[in-house]
């Protein structure tokens, strides 16, 4: 590959030799069809950030960077750890390939492999790493984030995501450690034996360096290293006309900027939570399962959380006001058709965990959004419609099914007008074994009923 005069952007860093530079927190998010080659700086995606980043934000990254590796762009990515938020978002879910990061003490012997890759000379600087890579692959939780925005990214996340035998993973382990662990790698993919996507490039950070050094050895290597003198100290000690006027407003404009960016900021992030509501109604797999978590924040559960490990149960909440529940375990399934039995028996295979395992009696409940591409409210009769098999194995065992848009209509009227007891809500949910009645739970607004908190 010829490196010369490649259009370079990078992505979580500063630097002035990158064509042009992205922050993780700017507002808007640019389309990335206009460079070759795009550095990601995954070290400074850090827990905190991912923490004020929001989801439809962080999913228009995601969309984005994989809708770039599809369609033949090259995308390198530093990595050092991974760095997660409370609700399990991490910043290795920006990679177009899935992979297993496997923390080591710290090894010292980098094996750089003879390939045709660019990228090769960086290993020159690399003297330490902390993790190696493996499990690379494309599955059901591969790109959860991703969003199809158009055919061709819709027809590989299928193939991706169902394993067909028609998708071939590529992995070019790029440098191995001394018990042959690969420390890098180069990824794409190949889909019917003949059309391949970019490459997505792991790379380890240059330890005890900042990773600003990363980012520089990699400009420098793809030619973006520019000479330009500075100018010394001393000249901006002479006078000259008009400069400290240019100065002064300037510095008034720019504080008139920020001010009107933290307004805008705080506007789009207001906006985009409300939105977020509307998951409910039209997604799946964690978009749906961080919606249901700000769901019941938004009607009084606000200790809904994750009490096992991440392939366990999607949420729990407490019961506060009753005594024969402990917690309610939360099953999250989204589907563009309908849900199935087997999400019913996952369900309640949690429920008998606890019974088994904490001698704890649990309320299961399955939070079901079938039929999700289908406007609403005109499917909302699909999206309560269950099959008897299912209706009949959820009653004996006091599964309660929620269809989310049911959730979203309980998030409008609690947005509307708060009157809606936590109480109401439990008393409710426990009782239900089975499909739920259609406005139940908001009913208490028309009937008056106000269950002691």
């Amino acid at each position: 590959m010829k490196i010369e005069n490649k259009k370079v952007w990078l992505l979580g860093s500063k630097n002035p030799n990158a064509d042009r530079d992205i922050s993780w927190e700017q507002p808007n998010f640019p389309n990335l069809a206009d460079p070759d080659i795009i550095i990601v700086d995954l070290t400074s995606l850090t827990s905190d950030v991912l923490e004020r980043l929001h989801l439809d934000k962080f999913q228009d990254m995601a969309t984005k960077l994989f809708n770039k590796f599809i369609n033949g762009g090259d995308i390198i990515f530093i990595i050092e750890k991974e760095e997660k938020q409370t609700r399990g978002r991490s910043n290795l879910d920006l990679c177009p390939v899935s992979f297993g990061l496997n923390q080591e003490s710290e090894g010292r012997n980098v094996k750089v492999i003879k390939s045709q890759n660019f990228i090769l000379p960086y290993f020159d600087k690399v003297k330490k790493f902390y993790y190696f890579l493996d499990w690379f692959r494309t599955s059901e939780f591969a790109n959860q984030y991703v969003l199809p925005t158009n055919e061709i990214t819709e027809t590989v996340l299928d193939l991706m995501r169902s394993e067909s035998e028609l998708l071939e993973l590529l992995v070019t382990p790029l440098a191995r450690d001394n018990s042959g662990n690969t420390i890098s790698a180069e990824c794409s993919i190949k889909i019917n034996g003949y059309w391949q996507s970019g490459r997505a490039i792991y790379l380890p950070r240059i330890a005890e360096r900042p990773s600003i050094e990363s980012v520089e050895t990699i400009l420098e290597i793809l030619g973006k290293k520019r000479q330009r003198e500075s100018l010394p100290e001393w000249v901006y000690t002479i006078e000259l006309p008009g400069i400290k006027e240019a100065n002064q407003k300037i510095s008034e404009l720019k504080e008139k900027k920020l001010n009107i960016e933290n307004e805008i900021n705080l506007r789009i992030k207001e906006q985009n939570m409300l939105q977020n509501h509307y998951r409910l109604l039209a997604s799946r797999d964690r978009p749906l399962e961080e919606a249901v978590y700000e769901a019941f924040k938004i009607i009084g559960f606000e200790e809904i959380y994750k009490k096992r490990s991440p392939e366990k149960e999607d949420w729990v909440i407490d019961f506060r006001t009753l005594s024969h529940y402990r917690h309610g375990v939360i099953e999250v399934k989204g589907s563009d058709t309908k849900t199935d039995l087997k999400d019913l028996r996952q369900c309640d295979n949690w429920v008998s965990d606890y019974l088994e395992f904490q001698d704890t009696k649990v309320k299961g409940i399955l939070i079901s959004n079938q039929y999700r591409h289908k406007p609403y409210p005109d499917s909302k009769l699909d999206r309560f419609r269950f099959e008897p098999s299912e209706i009949q194995f959820a009653q004996p065992r006091g599964i309660c099914i929620i269809p989310s848009c049911e959730i979203f209509e309980l998030v409008r009227e609690t947005l509307q007008s708060d009157k809606i007891k936590r109480s109401y809500l439990e008393k409710t949910i426990a009782k239900t074994d089975g499909l739920i009645d259609k406005g139940i739970l908001f009913r208490e607004t028309e009937c008056g009923e106000q269950p002691t908190n």
